[in-house]
């Protein structure tokens, strides 16, 4: 360039070499925040979204004498060894308590797959923390949530199930052990 000095091209280019870095460096802080991780995103469930339940089958279950429809199935190994399959829940659920494999085939629920769960005494409050009621905490509810470990066979699962009732219900979020499926369940073969 005419009329520049040595210095004043040296001034220009430590300058604009500058600027350019600046404008590198915040473009790495915008663009490139690593963002953090949510073990639980993608864990969420809105109840309310849910198409009407189909029509009842042969097979109809009960929870605490009160009949359901089952609308969603939550399953997680307890632990990082087992490896469970949304097609695996008929079958675990008919190991859990005879019939509610038959129930899941003509109920048709939505099957979710967790991933391995740290804590057994954790599960449940996760699953209800995520799963969404139309109506708000405390009020009456066509849905009741049952979490907990089952026993399946000779393995231990997880399991989160969402139930609809005909009627509204004050019963609310239920824990179960692994003892308590097979005695707040029944399952009705009709026709």
């Amino acid at each position: 360039m005419p009329g520049l000095g040595m210095m004043e091209l040296l001034v220009l280019a430590v300058v604009g070499g500058g600027g350019l870095l600046g404008l590198a460096l915040v473009l790495f802080l915008v663009l490139g925040k690593s963002k953090k991780l949510d073990p639980d995103s993608g864990l969420r469930e809105n109840l309310a979204e849910y198409p009407p339940a189909r029509k009842a089958g042969t097979h109809r279950l009960q929870f605490e004498g009160q009949p359901v429809r089952l609308r969603l199935i939550v399953l997680a190994p307890s632990g990082r060894a087992t490896e469970l399959k949304a097609d695996m829940a008929e079958g675990l659920l008919q190991a859990v308590h005879h019939g509610m494999g038959e129930v899941a085939d003509l109920d048709r629920p939505r099957v979710k797959v967790w991933p391995g769960q740290l804590s057994m005494e954790g599960f449940a409050p996760k699953f209800f923390d995520n799963i969404d009621r139309p109506e708000q905490s405390g009020k009456p509810s066509r849905w009741i949530l049952v979490a907990g470990p089952a026993k399946a066979g000779q393995k231990t699962i997880l399991l989160g199930l969402a139930l609809e009732t005909t009627e509204p219900t004050t019963r609310g979020n239920v824990r179960l052990s692994i003892e308590n499926w097979s005695d707040k369940f029944r399952v009705q073969v009709t026709g």
